[in-house]
C-alpha cells in the first residue's frame, strides 16, 4: 500500500488564499446584493467574470499577504507596515475610489497609476460590470491580475521553504 503523495508546494499556500478569496467574494456579492436596489444595472455574465477576475487577483493578493506574514513573523509590526507603506497607496492608486485619468490627475500621479497593476484590474472590473467585454482594458487587466497571482504564488512557496529549513 502506498502513503500519501506529498501536497504540491503550491497546494497549502493556494488553500490559504482561498481562504480570503471567499471572504472577498461574499463581501463582493454582498455589495452586489445591496445595489440591486438602486438604479445599478446588474450583467450577469459581466458580474461572474468580474467576480472570476477577482478570485485570480485575490489568490495573487492573498498569496502575497500570505508571504508577507511569514518574513514578519519575528516582527509583527513589519507586517502592518509594509501594508501601510505599500499596499494602500497601490490601492489608491488603482482608482478604484476615483479614476484617474490623463485629464484628471496631475501628470506624476496618472504615471504612478499606469505603474500600478492593481489600475489595470480595477479598470477591467469596470468595463466587465458594465457589460463592456471588448475593451483593451480587460486584457490588460486579466494580465495584470495573472501576473499578480503568479508574483503572490511564486513568492508563497519559496516563503514557504524557506520558513521550512
Amino acid at each position: 500500500m502506498r502513503g500519501a503523495e506529498p501536497a504540491g508546494p503550491a497546494r497549502p499556500l493556494v488553500g490559504r488564499a482561498l481562504k480570503e478569496v471567499v471572504i472577498l467574494l461574499t463581501q463582493a456579492l454582498l455589495i452586489l446584493i445591496l445595489l440591486l436596489p438602486t438604479d445599478f444595472r446588474l450583467r450577469p455574465l459581466g458580474a461572474l467574470a468580474g467576480l472570476a477576475l477577482l478570485t485570480v487577483f485575490g489568490i495573487g493578493i492573498g498569496a502575497l499577504s500570505f508571504t508577507l506574514a511569514l518574513h514578519s513573523r519575528k516582527q509583527q509590526t513589519l507586517f502592518y507596515g509594509v501594508q501601510q507603506v505599500i499596499f494602500f497607496p497601490l490601492l489608491l492608486l488603482s482608482g478604484v475610489l476615483l479614476p484617474i485619468t490623463q485629464d484628471s490627475a496631475p501628470g506624476w500621479l496618472y504615471v504612478l497609476s499606469r505603474i500600478n497593476p492593481v489600475t489595470y484590474v480595477v479598470e477591467a472590473e469596470r468595463a466587465l460590470f458594465d457589460g463592456r467585454f471588448t475593451e483593451l482594458s480587460l486584457l490588460y487587466g486579466i494580465v495584470g491580475a495573472g501576473a499578480v497571482a503568479v508574483l503572490g504564488v511564486a513568492a508563497g512557496i519559496r516563503a514557504m521553504r524557506n520558513a521550512s529549513m
